[in-house]
């Protein structure tokens, strides 16, 4: 087996001598044309590359074709960093809040050019004739921009801070994304283009003493580096000084009047001052000259995919924003020669004609054309068996490659039944044997031949006639740290364990040792002093009711009574919910064990690639359908993440077995939905599927329920409809709940109670509170699916007031490439209203209305006209929050989006991006409000939140913004308002935990003991001037129970900040006591200070008062339950109390085994 595999497969075509010729020319700076097969344009790409050695930059005419040739290069080129320069999906002369997602992408492809490596590989970048119809930051700002480091060198440490901000890095306090730096002390964090993980850079005074990677989850470096390239991550280079803004927009400003003078004065100050993001796009004519030509060497090989195809584009381009300019001037938002973004045809023509180290790839010639023909054929299986397959291939030509490319490698090998035929994973590595398989699909297969060699490649288009879905690959791990949040912010209301409800005002330093306290407001402007070390004692308020609590009064029984109110609330709530679970762990349930070939074929039909989380999922409810107890789980997966998949492989297997499965849906739409879906996948298999819902009549209905009594219904579907009495199961085996958050306790109780032997499978991409709780308590399991499939490309978000023109854009944008609009609008009144606006502005648009109040048939009728494509724009209400699946779908437009909770706005989002097109969601606020002043805190976390796998945690956030009504009861619900969230799943989490186990009730979310030493001990200010980092680390420790952790946290603290000052090492010892003092099991408290100090016991000494004094040579003095000590040396306090309580520990161990040996010798005898 040869090692350098992927030669070889590009010697196919090198030995080619059309092939050759187009070498030769290239390398004589002559451009060349070539006619191929569509299928074979992505190998010859790479093919040319990797013979040339050079950089490549491909230009197709639209983003999605750009996209579908990378996905080609993906698979042929692994020697390269293949990236997109996408278009810049800001719509210009347009006031709104972007992402800047694109601009990280092309700001990659721009350093690839610039250095001529990313990642170190030569690039190859595909491109459209949108995005390189736009300019971009000039060429000579990026060099000015680009920052090189060097351990070693020595870099002034406010200019390196200073020129990350100019280049577009954002200042935060934990890096995740890249384009965010934090710089703490002498340590700079930073996450650049060049990395996939971001950089931590430590400085001694302005010397650099070391680069290193780190990565975003744990924080923890993990690998040195020597040198590192800084680029800019910003494309609109805002200029430092008014002047310059002058100077380059010169013929533009000295024609306006004073009046307009002095507004575009301000509005470019407020852009520069950052306090006018809104303003960034509108303007961006006025800062950006440079374009994509200018990085693109004599030596960078240029690709034009369909020559005709991209001049087309570029009329149609150049002439839709000729409009949209006379439009703007016509209304008077812009004035005559105001400046744009916009590269004309003109220039895009000069450089394509100019440069000759250059290649047109197409399919068909055009007259008196002088291109060279490569000889692909395109290979037609469409039904896969070994007999037609070897049909296909000559045997009789030895020197013919074979290489079948599938998603579905087993099953091809086991058709073509030779045992020695091996898979390999990529292209990289394959044997000399005639046929291999390849574990990717490439798309589409080809066959190249010539005089000497043959290339024959199958993939699952000709074996299954299945079409390759794109993938879509990340440069960056830009994974959320699990360490990062902070317990409570500023102005929070909180709970303390002792005092009750509070508002968190900050944190002072008091006493003789400057120790840091948690400052708490309660009523009556009361002040509550919590010592740094208690913060755990402390938890954020979380209740479902909008309006803030009534402020607790410090030293009231008030709290306390409320407290045991809701303790003996919460008990019966757990003995309840107990003795339901346990009654189900008694029941011998269903065992679904059987499988048969079947579900095989059902697996391999699944037209995406399971991530591992979905397999894991899978793997666990299969474990438990195969178990004779009674399933319980609840799987949590980001909207889209594949959970219907894994529900419906559930459902199978349980079919199969000869029971039936009922899912229960919370909305007629997304019941209608499911069906189709079940329906379609389940086609081959002698499977009946039904659904029940208000579409259907009752005459329908009543069939079904027949049906359903006799076995003769495999799977139903429905709404509340299917909580109903009347309805009798054959054998159901199995229920799944969808958007598991709709339904309240007693809906799914009722269930539950009524088929207690049933299995139940939850889905829900924002779990419930209890649902949560209940699942990490261990009475229910939890799978969760936080893998992105690999091809969902994150959604670009815009926020925005309410504007026509923008409406325009991006519904048009949208019909243009043959897509579909969903416009939210969630008041019914004033639908037919906004609809009829909306046909003014874009009458091209065919547009449709849905809402939950119209008739049962015209609802649906709607619904599938609008799958069936029938319609451009769907105007509806929230109906399509939930699970509606149309990939077609990709621009969103959210009218009055402040209205809405954070977990509505989320799942909406979610039903677009399901497909391989870019995607746009429009945040549209009304014309009045300022985009900064109204619901900022929930838009922007959406906006932040672009790339998918934030789901689960935003849930949780939005908890606190929205009402969710009452999800656990009336009841409930007030106990959770009287103490909060937090509290309240701790003390239900601890009382179900004391019941389980048959033991007195131990609240084990805080120590019990209380260590008050008067040392100073504590997280300085000028260590961590952040207050919010501070406050995760005072948690975490508080929370840490075991002695090794502290070790792990003190490692990450020196990584992340540095050398430990001694009042964090101090804390650091006082939580190694507080462990000590828990694990004893008998202190209760250890107050005093440097020179004295009391222990109290929870049981009396007086018995062992001998044993000690004689085992113990400290400084002590026994009392009752007191023990007094005082420390040889009082600077080391601490670390004398340590040895002190291992001593009294061991003694206590010593004391127990002496018991129960005498206790034994007394029952022998």
């Amino acid at each position: 087996m040869k090692l350098n595999h992927l030669t070889e497969i590009h010697e196919f075509l090198q030995n080619n001598p059309t092939f050759l010729d187009v070498v030769s020319g290239l390398r004589k700076n002559q451009s060349q044309k070539i006619i191929s097969n569509y299928s074979a344009f992505a190998y010859i790409i790479s093919t040319l590359r990797e013979t040339l050695n050079v950089p490549a930059v491909v230009i197709t005419s639209n983003p999605e074709e750009s996209l579908q040739i990378l996905d080609g290069i993906n698979f042929w080129s692994n020697s390269t960093s293949n990236l997109h320069f996408s278009e810049r999906n800001e719509i210009f002369l347009e006031k709104y809040k972007p992402d800047n997602k694109s601009s990280i992408n092309r700001m990659r492809c721009l350093e690839g050019l610039f250095t001529g490596l990313f990642q170190k590989k030569p690039p190859i970048i595909c491109t459209s004739v949108p995005a390189i119809a736009t300019k971009t930051l000039e060429k000579k700002y990026f060099e000015e921009l680009l920052i090189n480091l060097e351990k070693g060198s020595k870099i002034n440490q406010k200019e390196f801070i200073k020129n990350l901000i100019r280049s577009g890095y954002k200042n935060t306090s934990i890096v995740e994304s890249v384009g965010e730096f934090a710089q703490r002390g002498d340590i700079v964090d930073v996450f650049c283009l060049s990395e996939k993980d971001p950089v931590r850079i430590d400085f001694f005074y302005d010397e650099i003493e070391s680069i290193k990677l780190f990565e975003s989850s744990t924080q923890k470096s993990y690998q040195n580096l020597e040198k590192l390239s800084i680029s800019p991550v910003k494309e609109t280079y805002v200029f430092d000084s008014l002047e310059m803004v002058k100077n380059y927009n010169k013929n533009y400003i000295d024609n306006l009047n004073k009046e307009n003078k002095v507004k575009l004065n301000d509005d470019i100050e407020s852009i520069q001052n950052g306090s006018s993001e809104e303003l960034i796009n509108f303007y961006s004519g006025f800062f950006d000259r440079g374009n994509i030509f200018e990085y693109i060497y004599e030596d960078t090989l240029v690709v034009k995919i369909e020559d005709y195809n991209i001049d087309f584009e570029l009329r149609e381009i150049q002439k839709k924003r000729e409009e949209n300019y006379s439009e703007k001037i016509n209304k008077k938002i812009i004035l005559d020669n105001f400046p744009t973004p916009y590269i004309s045809k003109k220039i895009i023509n000069d450089f394509l004609k100019k440069n000759n180290f250059s290649v047109n790839l197409n399919q068909r010639k055009s007259q008196d054309d002088d291109s060279l023909k490569i000889e692909f054929s395109v290979p037609k299986i469409l039904d896969f068996s070994k007999d037609n397959v070897y049909r296909y291939i000559d045997t009789k030509n030895k020197n013919e490659k074979i290489i079948i490319s599938t998603d579905y490698p087993s099953r091809v090998k086991e058709i073509l039944r030779s045992e020695k035929i091996k898979i390999f994973e990529n292209i990289n590595h394959f044997s000399e044997d005639k046929i291999n398989i390849i574990s990717r699909n490439a798309g589409t297969g080809f066959r190249l031949n010539d005089a000497n060699n043959s290339l024959l490649l199958l993939s699952d288009k000709e074996i299954f006639g299945r079409n390759k879905k794109r993938t879509y690959k990340s440069y960056s791990n830009n994974i959320p740290s699990n360490i990062s949040s902070e317990p409570f912010k500023l102005g929070d209301n909180v709970v303390h364990i002792d005092h009750g409800v509070g508002k968190f005002i900050g944190t002072t330093q008091m006493g003789a040792s400057d120790k840091e306290f948690i400052v708490i407001n309660y009523k009556n402007d009361d002040k509550l002093y919590v010592p740094s070390d208690q913060i755990d004692r402390i938890q954020v308020y979380k209740s479902f009711q909008k309006e803030d609590p009534t402020l607790d009064t410090l030293g009231s029984t008030k709290w306390i009574k409320t407290k045991s109110k809701v303790k003996r609330s919460i008990e019966i709530l757990a003995g309840e919910l107990l003795q339901i679970y346990a009654t189900r762990e008694k029941i011998k349930g269903k065992s679904f064990s059987k499988t048969t070939e079947w579900y095989q074929v059902l697996e391999e039909s699944f037209e995406f690639e399971e991530t591992i989380d979905q397999i894991k999922s899978i793997e666990e409810i299969t474990k438990d359908l195969k178990s004779k107890t009674p399933m319980d789980r609840l799987l949590c997966g980001d909207v889209g993440f594949g959970k219907t998949e894994v529900a419906l492989r559930s459902a199978f297997r349980v079919v199969e077995n000869g029971f039936q499965v009922a899912i229960l849906v919370p909305t007629t739409v997304l019941a209608l939905q499911h069906y189709k879906t079940f329906k379609e996948r389940l086609e081959p298999f002698p499977i009946e599927v039904e659904y029940m819902s208000r579409f259907v009549s009752n005459k329908k209905n009543n069939q079904i329920l027949s049906k359903l009594n006799e076995g003769k219904i495999d799977i139903v579907i429905g709404t509340h409809k299917l909580l109903n009495e009347k309805i009798k199961f054959n054998k159901l085996g199995l229920l799944i709940i969808d958007e598991e958050h709709k339904f309240g306790v007693e809906q799914k109780e009722k269930i539950k109670k009524r088929e207690i032997d049933v299995d139940i499978l939850s889905l829900s991409a924002t779990p419930i509170p209890r649902t949560l709780s209940l699942a990490l308590n261990g009475v229910r399991d939890l799978s969760v699916i936080n893998t992105a499939p690999e091809n969902r490309i994150p959604v670009n978000n815009y926020l925005s007031v309410f504007s026509e023109d923008l409406i325009r854009e991006g519904i048009l944008r949208e019909i243009d490439r043959k897509g579909q609009v969903f416009f939210v609008n969630n008041e019914v009144l004033n639908i037919e209203i906004i609809s009829n606006q909306i046909k003014k502005i874009v009458p091209e648009a065919k547009i449709a209305i849905a809402h939950g109040q119209m008739e049962k048939k015209e609802l649906e009728k709607v619904i599938t006209n609008f799958m069936e494509n029938k319609f451009n724009v769907l105007v509806c209400t929230t109906i399509i929050e939930s699970g509606i699946d149309m990939p077609n779908v990709n621009t969103l437009f959210i009218n009055n989006s402040q209205k809405f909770g954070l977990s509505q706005l989320y799942q909406m989002r979610g039903r677009i991006g399901r497909s391989e097109k870019s995607s746009y969601a429009y945040f549209l606020l009304p014309k009045s409000s300022r985009i900064n002043e109204i619901s900022e805190e929930r838009l922007n976390a959406l906006i932040n939140s672009s790339e998918f796998q934030s789901g689960y945690d935003i849930a949780l956030r939005d908890l606190e913004i929205r009402g969710a009504g009452n999800i656990l009861g009336k009841e409930q619900s007030g106990n959770i308002s009287s103490i909060g969230l937090e509290l309240y799943n701790s003390l239900l989490e601890s009382t179900v935990e004391s019941m389980k186990n048959g033991k007195e009730e131990i609240l084990d979310f805080f120590l019990i003991n209380t260590v008050d030493i008067d040392v100073d001990s504590r997280i300085p200010e000028d260590y961590i001037d952040d207050i919010k980092i501070r406050l995760n680390l005072y948690m975490r420790l508080s929370k840490t129970r075991e002695i090794n952790q502290i070790s792990k946290i003190k490692e990450e603290i020196i990584d992340r900040f540095g050398e430990l000052p001694e009042e964090l090492e101090r804390l650091l010892i006082l939580t190694h006591i507080k462990i000590l003092c828990h694990e004893s099991n008998n202190i209760i408290s250890i107050t005093g200070d440097r020179d004295r100090l009391s222990i109290k016991f929870k049981d009396s000494l007086l018995d062992i008062k001998f044993y000690l004094e004689k085992n113990i040579i400290e400084n002590i003095e026994i009392k009752s339950k007191t023990m007094v000590f005082i420390p040889e040396n009082s600077e080391n306090i601490l670390s004398e109390l340590v040895l002190l309580i291992n001593k009294i520990i061991k003694i206590q161990e010593e004391i127990k085994i002496k018991f129960h040996e005498i206790s034994s010798n007394i029952n022998k005898n």
